[in-house]
């Protein structure tokens, strides 16, 4: 996915075509089509669509693009190392893992070196994954893929070409832009994350360190491809662009209507029994009602769980925050799923009001609770 110039994407995903079943290039609607004929000999799927902020918002309608087993996630600033080129065709045929995440090098102030400081280093990026269920995207600023175990954190690089192919005035104002999307963000290290991580020069002295011969002459080489581009022809049939709704289906929204807030929760097993201080699930038939689809994982947005308040028998609390336990997969509008909800009973025997809700975490409860009485007492012999 990228809004970079073709000639330059294209000659980094030259070194990749060797290694790659497929490669599908999704191109910023403000970059010229006459230019995408670059991508004619490198990219078996080019496809166009409209930007819209967050950056990261038409990532996972990117991925539903890919046939593959696994994807390569690579942008148009960035160009893989030889190492991790020459690691592909290993790390895909593992059937206990995953993920793979790669350290990602900031290229400063020129191609031959590196910033090896916080919080540029280490720069641990989520980049090789299986295509499947598991694979979920965040739409938000920075965004990108949410961690999955079992995952490998290699230690062969990605390099980062954005400090030493765009001007300092085009980089300060990204990071306004960024900054203006998710505001106060801290950077590793201390800082601004937006204006330290985008604009080097600002910080004084920093750390360096030179880039491995191999690499070095592999950037090289890029850059003098560049150079050396001739203008590329008009391609003989249009780009198509893809339509919002299909971006929009496939985006996780990072802020919902009231109209989100719907939902009708059940007892699926009627055992109202627990003993003191017992943690176990209770499993609840839980439909959405609401209008947006509610996420499965721990870490995608928005963050919706399932959970509970304790109450006396006269409606006097006792714990509110209770126990957080997230779908088991993806629940859509109108759909019903069972969920288990894990619960920490009392430590005290006795009868209480079991409240069940879900919330979304940081915003509201959904105040649509199922009230359920309580025994809690241990069993007798």
């Amino acid at each position: 996915m990228t809004v970079e110039p073709p000639s330059r994407v294209a000659a980094s995903l030259a070194h990749l075509r060797p290694v790659a079943d497929e490669i599908v290039v999704a191109v910023d609607s403000r970059v010229d089509p006459s230019e995408l004929a670059s991508y004619r000999d490198v990219a078996d799927r080019v496809v166009r669509f409209d930007f819209a902020p967050p950056v990261d918002r038409a990532r996972a309608w990117l991925f539903s693009l890919c046939s593959g087993d696994w994807i390569l996630s690579i942008d148009g600033d960035e160009l893989a190392s030889v190492g991790l080129v020459d690691q592909l065709p290993d790390l895909v045929t593992a059937r206990d893992v995953q993920q793979y995440a790669f350290p990602r090098r900031w290229l400063y102030p020129d191609p031959v070196t590196w910033l090896a400081e916080l919080p540029w280093w280490p720069d641990f990026q989520v980049r090789l994954v299986r295509n499947d269920a598991r694979l979920v995207v965040r739409s938000g600023v920075h965004g990108g893929i949410v961690p999955m175990a079992p995952a490998r954190y290699l230690e062969t690089p990605l390099y980062h070409l954005d400090c030493i192919m765009t001007s300092a005035d085009d980089r300060i104002a990204k990071a306004r832009d960024y900054e203006a999307l998710a505001p106060g963000r801290i950077a590793h290290g201390g800082g601004s994350l937006n204006h330290v991580l985008y604009v080097p020069e600002q910080q004084g002295a920093l750390e360096l360190r030179a880039v491995p011969e191999a690499d070095r002459k592999w950037i090289d080489r890029l850059l003098r491809e560049l150079e050396n581009t001739p203008a590329a022809a008009q391609l003989p049939a249009e780009v198509p662009l893809a339509a919002e709704g299909d971006i929009e289906a496939l985006a996780a929204p990072t802020v919902l209507p009231d109209s989100a807030y719907r939902v009708d929760l059940e007892l699926f097993d009627h055992d109202q029994r627990m003993a003191p201080g017992e943690r176990r699930p209770v499993y609840l038939r839980i439909t959405n009602r609401g209008s947006a689809s509610w996420p499965w994982a721990w870490e995608q947005e928005p963050l919706i769980r399932v959970s509970y308040h304790w109450k006396m028998l006269d409606g006097e609390p006792l714990v509110y925050e209770g126990v957080r336990s997230s779908l088991p997969s993806r629940l859509d509008p109108g759909d019903t799923q069972i969920v288990p909800v894990w619960v920490e009973a009392p430590p005290e025997e006795g009868r209480y009001v079991l409240e069940f809700d879900l919330v979304n975490e940081h915003v509201r409860w959904f105040e649509s609770p199922l009230v359920i009485e309580m025994e809690v007492a241990g069993r007798s012999d």
